[in-house]
């Protein structure tokens, strides 16, 4: 009678809380995805240079000093949007495959005892039987 007892605790926690809480971890860990790879941030400051590294330009115009500092500035700021765009993009695939994910881990989840049932039973037959 206890262990009927514990069994049906089980599914119900197994159907109840852990369903209810997977869902808020599935929402809570996309949240954490997005913020780890600071999609936003890099959005925002997407043009900026890299690493914040620019030369300043000369105070007297002097063409060769004053191309030289464009060149670098210019320069920054493309390494700076390859290196964001590819983050971007990491971060963007990395929270779409765990969102394309959680369906079936969740579907899993609500087949697990069914699954595990079945194996059980499949082996106790093939021990009776073998």
């Amino acid at each position: 009678m206890k262990s009927l007892q514990v069994f049906f605790k089980y599914f119900k926690w197994h159907y109840g809380k852990a369903l209810i809480g997977s869902v808020y971890l599935w929402k809570n860990l996309t949240l954490f995805l997005l913020n780890f790879f600071s999609i936003k941030t890099l959005i925002l400051n997407f043009f900026t240079p890299w690493r914040r590294i620019s030369d300043s330009y000369p105070k007297w115009y002097n063409f060769k000093e004053y191309f030289s500092t464009l060149a670098i500035n210019t320069l920054m700021r493309i390494v700076g949007v390859f290196i964001r765009f590819f983050v971007i993009i990491f971060g963007l695939i990395c929270t779409f495959v765990f969102v394309i994910l959680y369906p079936v881990a969740f579907i899993f989840w609500i087949t697990l005892p069914i699954i595990l049932l079945t194996i059980i039973l499949a082996g106790a037959t093939l021990i009776i039987i073998g």
